[in-house]
């Protein structure tokens, strides 16, 4: 495309806020050996953007082990993928059209096609164009809108991550999650319904409560349902509440003696009053329920310690 120059959104240095953030006059970025160039459609914000810009993640790698040290800081313990520094373009993802093809690329398979990319800095997806590898662009069926190919990938992937790999969320348990109007957690309320567990949302405001509706999965419970009585109990607790908190749960208790939520609530809040004999027998009755389950042995075990090591009377 010779010298033209196309809008790209840059910033030159980091920034808590938004000052250094500019819309910029830049060359048109050239496809190497295996990349694509794609014409930029549409490309979220999302609160990954936010991290390039405070620069959250360099501080977060400047702490890990392999890059002690070093002032080049990389993603990976063997230091082949190194973090940018700005200047750089930004924007993670979006959705765009294959302008043009690298060298080892072939053509027949991405030319003139509607993608989904992962880009980010250095060469982000705020921009006229930009420039990603093959592999980071996934073609889109003309079925899907470009609002919903533009938050194709980072968004899924981070609720398949926080689902199952790190909360590892089972089926027929309960997650609750709060801001559940954003896009990340209504894509977490609908790998729910396949999953097999059930959401508790929490929303600030009458529209987010209304798309949540839509989805056919805002919360439906009863009073006298033990998750009700939990969710209720800890709200009252965590308000200052306390010996409300601790009423609304007992009373909850017996109705559902072997409630593994409600036990634990209860001998929590006893350990943090002082009432550490109680909360023990709450901590034994868990471990018997739950014998294989790591965290409530440890729980249990440090509610003994603190019962041996508190002064007899």
């Amino acid at each position: 495309m010779g010298d033209r120059l196309v809008r790209s959104v840059q910033i030159d240095r980091l920034s808590d806020g938004l000052d250094r953030v500019r819309l910029v006059d830049a060359p048109v970025p050239e496809p190497g050996p295996g990349q694509l160039r794609v014409r930029m459609r549409l490309s979220p914000v999302n609160p990954s953007d936010l991290n390039f810009i405070r620069g959250d993640y360099i501080r977060a790698l400047e702490r890990l082990i392999w890059n002690q040290g070093h002032t080049d800081l990389c993603y990976d313990p063997g230091r082949t993928q190194p973090s940018p520094r700005p200047p750089y373009s930004l924007g993670g993802e979006g959705v765009g059209i294959v302008d043009a093809c690298g060298p080892g690329v072939p053509e027949v398979a991405f030319a003139g096609r509607r993608v989904a990319v992962v880009a980010g800095p250095p060469m982000g997806a705020w921009q006229d164009y930009t420039v990603v590898a093959a592999q980071r662009a996934l073609p889109v069926p003309e079925s899907v809108s470009d609002e919903t190919a533009a938050m194709f990938i980072v968004n899924p992937l981070t609720a398949y991550a926080m689902v199952h790999e790190v909360l590892k969320v089972r089926a027929d348990t309960w997650l609750m999650q709060d801001a559940a109007g954003s896009a990340l957690a209504r894509m977490v309320v609908r790998m729910s319904k396949l999953a097999g567990f059930r959401t508790i949302n929490l929303v600030r405001g009458d529209a987010h409560r209304e798309a949540l509706a839509a989805l056919g999965e805002a919360a439906k419970l009863a009073p006298d349902d033990a998750r009700f009585a939990y969710v209720h109990g800890v709200a009252l607790h965590d308000a200052g509440k306390r010996a409300e908190a601790m009423k609304t749960l007992e009373a909850a208790l017996a109705r559902h003696p072997y409630d593994r939520d409600i036990l634990f609530a209860l001998a929590s809040y006893e350990r943090e009053a002082g009432s550490t004999a109680k909360a023990a027998q709450r901590a034994r009755l868990l471990v018997e329920l739950e014998p294989d389950d790591a965290q409530l042995r440890r729980f249990a075990q440090e509610l003994a310690n603190a019962g041996a090591a508190s002064p007899r009377r």
